[in-house]
């Protein structure tokens, strides 16, 4: 029997060697590691870091909550550590949404950035605190004092009405809330 089986695997490498062609260096444009100069292989589902030695570990994903990212994602990530906003990403629940990507270092993998794009004046909201202006920056308002607050939690966008009560009163009632479980 254990003949036998020896026999039926080394047909198959044989096989195998003689009919497939091997991956040299994977697919795509040439990158280097961001995190440690070294280069990248582009594979099926992602580009990984080929740093043998130190293990570096960094892997880029070609695809993320259900985008396929565009090619100029990919060099902002590997040239820049961070894209701009990508537009057209599906959370768990179904729910179309924006968010920049960066490269965490202490994690050595791509996050998302909510915090990204430009900061904007809130159309005359004041800081509870100090009273200030406070800017948006996407769905993060914030002050200079230090508070900030988000107008998207828990699969609901706050309407510009709750966010004046929110701010004023401390509280602010909100029904349809859809936890992450």
């Amino acid at each position: 029997f254990d003949r036998g089986i020896r026999g039926y695997v080394e047909e198959l490498i044989e096989d195998l060697k003689a009919n497939c062609k091997p991956l040299e260096g994977g697919a795509g444009p040439q990158r280097k590691c961001p995190l440690c100069g070294h280069m990248m292989k582009t594979l099926r589902y992602n580009i990984l870091c080929d740093d043998k030695e130190g293990g570096c570990g960094l892997h880029i994903p070609l695809e993320a909550a259900g985008k396929k990212l565009p090619e100029s994602a990919l060099k902002a990530l590997c040239d820049k550590k961070r894209t701009t906003v990508v537009k057209g990403f599906t959370s768990k629940s179904g729910k179309k949404f924006e968010a920049a990507l960066k490269i965490d270092e202490g994690q050595r993998k791509v996050v998302f950035d909510f915090d990204a794009g430009p900061k904007v004046d809130a159309d005359g909201l004041a800081c509870p605190c100090c009273g200030k202006a406070m800017t948006a920056q996407g769905s993060k308002l914030s002050c200079s004092c230090g508070f900030m607050m988000y107008t998207q939690t828990l699969g609901t966008s706050l309407t510009r009405q709750q966010v004046e009560q929110l701010l004023g009163q401390g509280h602010v009632d909100l029904y349809g809330l859809t936890s992450k479980a």
